[in-house]
C-alpha cells in the first residue's frame, strides 16, 4: 500500500534537497577557498616579517609593520567569522 501522496512529496523534496546541497557546498567551498588563500598572505607577511626583524628595527619600522600584520590578520579574522557565520559569539583578537 503505497501512498500517492507520500511518494509524490519524497520524489519532489529529494531532488531540491541534493539542488540545495549542492549549491551551499559550492558557496562553502569558495568561501574557504578565498579563506586559505588569506591565510597563506598572512602567513607570508608573519614569515617576512620575522625574517627580517633586523631590518625593521635598523631603520625604525616596527609601528608600520605592525599595523601592516594587524590589517592582514582582521582580514583574516573577518573572513573566518563571515564564514562561521553569527552562531559564534567569540571574543575579537
Amino acid at each position: 500500500m503505497i501512498s500517492p501522496k507520500l511518494t509524490l512529496l519524497i520524489g519532489s523534496l529529494v531532488p531540491t534537497v541534493i539542488v540545495c546541497g549542492t549549491l551551499l557546498g559550492s558557496v562553502l567551498r569558495k568561501m574557504s577557498r578565498v579563506a586559505q588563500e588569506q591565510l597563506a598572505t598572512a602567513l607570508a607577511v608573519a614569515d617576512e616579517s620575522l625574517g627580517n626583524v633586523r631590518t625593521v628595527k635598523a631603520f625604525a619600522m616596527e609601528s608600520k609593520e605592525i599595523g601592516y600584520g594587524y590589517i592582514i590578520h582582521s582580514a583574516l579574522y573577518r573572513l573566518n567569522v563571515c564564514q562561521l557565520g553569527p552562531r559564534t559569539n567569540s571574543a575579537h583578537v
